[in-house]
C-alpha cells in the first residue's frame, strides 16, 4: 500500500461492503481473527489504521500482508520488525500475526479505485493514516536514511518493461502527518480579542514593547533584518526557538546561516527565504526555510493596526500558527513543515517559520510528475494554463480539511484551541456594503467602460443590475443573509478564510493529475463554510467561475464528505455559496467609492485593461482591479443565477 497511504479495510468479508474510511498502513502488525480465501478479518496490534475489519492479503498476485514470524503476545511486547518477507515468514502459529506488506502501487491500484478517496484522489490516500498520529516512512535495514529536503515515498511504479522503480519525491509534496516533527508541549494560545486595540495609538503603544511570545516564550525578530543580522537572534536564537518546539533534537544546533533573502510577495508583512547548516546534518531536518512576520510599524502601521490590532481579516497570524502547530500533523496532505511559529497577543508580534517549497529554478516551463510548478501570483490566474484544474485540486484539499476537523480527526487539541471564532456580524467576507451598486454602475458606464462587454454598458442591464443589488442589499442591512449563512451548525466549521491559488502550490502528482499543497493558511477558524469557500474563489476570473462554480462546490462537499463529517446536502451548500458570493461582490463594489476611482475616468481611459501592466506592477492596485472587474463580471455573465438565491432563502425563512 506505499503510496497509497496503506491498504483498504472493509466491514465485512465481500469487496462489495462499506469501506471504513481510515486506511491500515504499511508496517501495521495485525492478529489474524479469520481467513476467507484471500480475504483476512484482523484484530490490529501496532501501527496506524483501523482496529478490526477485512482486507484483502493479495492482489493480481502481489502480497498485501504476510505472516510474522512472531506470536501476537510477542508483538505486543515490542522488539518486532516493521516488514517481514513471504519467504521468511510461518503461519504456524496460531493466532498468526500479519505484517502489512509494501507493493507495487500499479498492484494495489485495482482496490484503490474501488474505493476512491476525496474526489479520487490518490495522492491524498494519506487520510488512510489521519488521527492516528504521526505517520512514519520507513527506512528498511540497509536503505540510506533520506537527504535533506527530500524524502524517498517509495512509490513503486511500473516501469514500462514491468520492473518496479522507487520515485523520489520532495518533502514538500508528501502529505505533512509523514513529515511533521514530534512536537513538545507548549503553552495555549490566549484568545484573539478583535476589541483590545479599537484605537490605533494603543495598539501603536503595544507593539512598542517588545514582548515575548504567549506559546514559547521567546522574544521575536521584527524584520528578516534583524533574525539575520542581530546578535541577539541569529543562530542562537533559531536553536532556542527550534529545541522548545521540539523541531531540532537537543543535543544538536543551527550552526549558521548559509544565505538568505527578502521573498517579495503577499500583503501580511515582510518574508524571507533562508538556508541553514545544522551541527549535525539529520535527513529529517530542512535546510532551506521560509519566516514570515506581520508588519512592523516602520514598514507599514496602517496595516499591521489593521490585520494585527483589529482583525479586519479575522485572526490572521493566530490561526496560521494553530493550524501549523497543532493541525498540520494531522493533515493527509501537503503543507510545509512547521519549525517554530508564536504569538504575543498583547504586541500583536508574531512568527511563523516553515520548510521552504521546492520551487522551480525562474524560467522553467517543462515539468515531470511530482515537481513544483513556479508560484502563482495573486489575482494572476489569466497567467494559468486551464485555471479550473488548479482550483479543482484547491477545494478537494480544503473540503477534506475542513471534513476531518468536522469529523474530529485533526488531533485531539483541535476542539481545546482557541480559535477566532467568525459569525454574521465579524465575517469580513459578510460585511455589509453602502449603496455600493451605484459605485459598480458608474465604474461600468463611466470609469472603465471599455472594459467590459456591450450588452453590460445598456440602460436595460444597468438598471436589473441596480436593482437586483438594491433589493440584495435591504436583505443584508438587516443582517438577514449572514444570519442564515451562520444559523445551521452543520454548514459552519473549521475552514481556510482564503484559500487563494497564491495561498498554495501546484504540481502534477504521479498519475500525472493537477494536484496542491496549501502554504498560507492565515486567519483559519471556523466560519460558514459558504463564506470560507467563496472566499477560496475571490481571486478567481470571472469567466473560469462562471463555467466552473457549481462543479467546485460539488467537488468540495465530495472531499468533505468522505472525510467521515455528517453528510451535508450540496444543494443547501450551493445556495448559501451563492448568497456568500452576492454578500462579497456587494462589499467588493464599494472599492469604487472608498478609492475614489469615479475621479480617476481620465485615467482609467490610458489603462486598456484591468491586467495591464500599469496596474500590475503595484500589489494593492492589482488586487483591488481584479477583485473588482472579476466580480463585476461575473455578474455580467451569471447574475440571476446567484441574485435568485435571495428569493429562495427568503420564501424558505417565510415559511418557518
Amino acid at each position: 500500500g506505499v503510496g497509497l497511504g496503506g491498504i483498504v479495510v472493509r466491514e465485512g468479508r465481500p469487496t462489495s461492503s462499506p469501506v471504513v474510511f481510515v486506511r491500515l498502513a504499511t508496517g501495521a502488525l495485525i492478529e489474524e481473527l479469520e481467513m476467507q480465501g484471500e480475504r483476512l478479518h484482523f484484530r490490529k496490534i501496532s501501527g496506524l489504521g483501523p482496529e478490526e475489519g477485512w482486507v484483502s492479503v493479495r492482489i493480481s498476485g502481489k502480497d498485501l500482508c504476510v505472516p510474522s514470524s512472531r506470536s501476537p503476545k510477542a508483538l505486543e511486547n515490542g522488539g518486532a520488525s516493521l516488514r517481514e518477507t513471504p519467504a521468511a515468514a510461518s503461519r504456524s502459529e496460531a493466532p498468526p500475526a500479519v505484517a502489512v506488506q509494501q507493493v507495487p502501487l500499479a498492484a494495489a491500484a485495482n482496490e484503490a479505485i474501488a474505493a476512491p478517496l476525496a474526489g479520487s484522489d490518490m495522492e491524498s490516500a494519506a487520510l488512510a493514516t489521519t488521527c492516528g498520529g504521526t505517520a512514519v516512512t520507513a527506512v528498511a535495514a540497509g536503505e540510506t536514511p533520506p537527504t535533506a529536503d527530500l524524502l524517498a515515498d517509495q512509490v513503486v511504479k511500473g516501469a514500462s518493461d514491468g520492473a518496479p522503480r522507487v520515485v523520489t519525491i520532495p518533502r514538500c509534496l508528501l502529505p505533512a502527518c509523514e513529515t511533521a516533527a514530534d512536537l513538545l508541549q507548549c503553552n495555549p494560545l490566549p484568545a484573539f480579542d478583535k476589541t483590545r486595540y479599537a484605537a490605533k495609538k494603543k495598539l501603536i503603544a503595544a507593539a512598542s514593547k517588545r514582548l515575548v511570545g504567549d506559546m514559547y516564550g521567546l522574544p521575536f525578530p521584527q524584520t528578516p533584518e534583524e533574525m539575520f543580522e542581530k546578535a541577539e537572534f541569529g543562530c542562537g536564537w533559531l536553536t532556542k526557538a527550534f529545541h522548545r518546539a521540539g523541531t531540532l533534537q537537543e543535543s544538536n544546533s543551527v550552526k549558521r546561516i548559509v544565505s538568505w533573502r527578502r521573498f517579495e510577495g503577499g500583503g501580511s508583512g515582510p518574508k524571507a527565504e533562508f538556508e541553514l547548516e545544522y551541527e549535525r546534518p539529520d535527513g529529517p531536518l530542512d535546510t532551506r526555510l521560509f519566516v514570515k512576520m506581520p508588519f512592523p510599524l516602520e514598514e507599514n502601521e496602517g496595516q499591521r493596526w489593521l490585520q494585527e490590532g483589529k482583525g479586519t481579516f479575522g485572526d490572521n497570524f493566530g490561526g496560521e500558527v494553530l493550524f501549523y502547530r497543532y493541525l498540520s500533523p494531522h493533515t493527509p496532505f501537503p503543507t510545509p513543515k512547521f519549525y517554530f511559529g508564536d504569538v504575543c497577543r498583547e504586541s500583536t508580534e508574531a512568527i511563523l517559520i516553515n520548510a521552504r517549497v521546492d520551487w522551480p529554478e525562474r524560467g522553467t516551463t517543462e515539468f515531470s510528475n511530482n515537481e513544483v510548478f513556479p508560484p502563482c501570483g495573486k489575482c494572476e490566474d489569466y497567467l494559468l494554463t486551464n485555471p479550473e484544474d488548479y482550483y479543482f485540486a484547491v477545494v478537494r484539499r480544503l473540503g477534506t480539511f475542513s471534513g476531518l476537523a468536522k469529523a474530529g480527526k485533526l488531533g485531539p487539541e483541535n476542539a481545546t484551541l482557541n480559535w477566532f471564532n467568525c459569525g454574521p456580524t465579524n465575517d469580513v467576507n459578510c460585511m455589509p456594503g453602502l449603496q455600493c451598486e451605484l459605485g459598480a454602475k458608474a465604474f461600468i458606464e463611466q470609469v472603465a467602460p471599455h472594459w467590459f462587454p456591450a450588452r453590460a454598458r445598456t440602460s436595460a442591464f444597468l438598471s436589473n443590475f441596480v436593482a437586483k443589488f438594491q433589493d440584495f442589499d435591504q436583505s443584508q442591512d438587516s443582517g438577514r443573509v449572514a444570519q442564515f449563512l451562520y444559523a445551521d451548525p452543520l454548514y459552519v466549521g473549521l475552514h481556510h478564510q482564503n484559500g487563494n491559488s497564491d495561498n498554495c502550490y501546484f504540481y502534477r502528482d504521479s498519475t500525472g493529475k493537477i494536484n496542491a499543497g496549501v502554504l498560507d493558511w492565515g486567519s483559519t477558524a471556523p466560519m460558514s463554510y459558504a463564506s470560507g469557500l467563496m472566499g477560496t474563489t475571490i481571486g478567481a476570473q470571472a469567466e473560469m467561475l462562471a463555467a466552473h462554480d457549481e462543479g467546485m462546490v460539488r467537488a468540495w462537499a465530495d472531499a468533505y464528505n468522505a472525510a467521515g463529517a455528517p453528510r451535508m446536502d450540496v444543494a443547501e451548500l450551493l445556495l448559501r455559496y451563492r448568497l456568500a458570493t452576492c454578500i462579497n461582490a456587494y462589499c467588493i463594489f464599494g472599492t469604487v467609492d472608498r478609492m475614489r476611482l469615479r475621479d480617476a475616468a481620465a485615467m482609467f481611459k490610458t489603462l486598456p485593461a484591468y491586467n495591464c501592466e500599469e496596474i500590475r506592477k503595484d500589489f494593492g492596485t492589482r488586487f483591488n482591479m481584479s477583485m473588482l472587474y472579476n466580480r463585476i463580471l461575473l455578474f455580467i455573465l451569471k447574475g440571476d443565477y446567484y441574485w435568485s438565491a435571495l428569493p429562495e432563502m427568503l420564501k424558505r425563512r417565510g415559511s418557518r
